[in-house]
C-alpha cells in the first residue's frame, strides 16, 4: 500500500470501487424534459392514474440457506459455518402492491424435486422417463393462479 492510498481511505475516507458508466446525455436537460413530457401525454392519453387504478406485480427467488461468505477465524482456520446443507432449493416471493398497500403475496417453494440417477448413464436419461413432466421453477401456470387470487382479493374492495 502507499502513503496516498493509505491517505486517501483512513483521512478522506474514500475506498476504490468499480466504475459505473453513463452516457452524457442520460440525465441531460433535454433527456430529462423529453422524458417528462412522455410522462405526460402517456397520463393524458391512457388516463393512468397511478394512485388509483394500478396494481404493480414482481417476483423474486431467494435461497433459503444464504449466508454471509466472509466470516472471522482465528489465522491458519477456515471459518465453516454449519447448516442443514450447502445449497437450498431456491423459493420465489411473488407480490402485488398498489397505492393502497400490499394486494397479495404469494411464495412458491418448489418442493424437494430430485433428479432420477441412472445407472450407467451420465447425461441421457433412461426410456420412458418422465422427469422432464414435473416444472422446477415458477410457471405460467403459478403466475396465472396468482393475478386470479389478486383480482378476487381487488374485487372485495370497491376503491381498487
Amino acid at each position: 500500500k502507499s502513503r496516498v492510498a493509505e491517505f486517501m481511505k483512513e483521512e478522506c475516507n474514500l475506498n476504490i470501487k468499480v466504475v459505473t458508466r453513463h452516457p452524457v446525455t442520460r440525465n441531460s436537460k433535454e433527456t430529462l424534459d423529453a422524458r417528462a413530457q412522455f410522462v405526460k401525454e402517456w397520463i393524458q392519453e391512457k388516463g393512468m392514474l397511478y394512485m388509483q387504478n394500478y396494481v404493480f406485480l414482481d417476483e423474486s427467488g431467494f435461497d433459503i440457506n444464504m449466508r454471509r461468505s466472509r466470516a472471522w477465524s482465528a489465522r491458519g482456520t477456515q471459518a465453516v459455518i454449519e447448516s442443514l446443507s450447502a445449497r437450498a432449493v431456491s423459493h420465489i416471493v411473488i407480490g402485488a402492491v398498489s397505492a393502497f398497500g400490499v394486494v397479495n403475496v404469494s411464495l412458491r417453494d418448489p418442493g424437494n424435486i430430485k433428479k432420477r440417477k441412472v445407472v450407467g448413464a451420465k447425461k441421457r436419461k433412461a426410456p420412458g422417463d418422465n422427469g422432464s413432466a414435473i416444472p422446477k421453477g415458477t410457471t405460467s401456470g403459478h403466475y396465472l393462479r396468482f393475478i386470479s387470487d389478486t383480482l378476487d382479493i381487488m374485487d372485495e374492495f370497491p376503491n381498487m
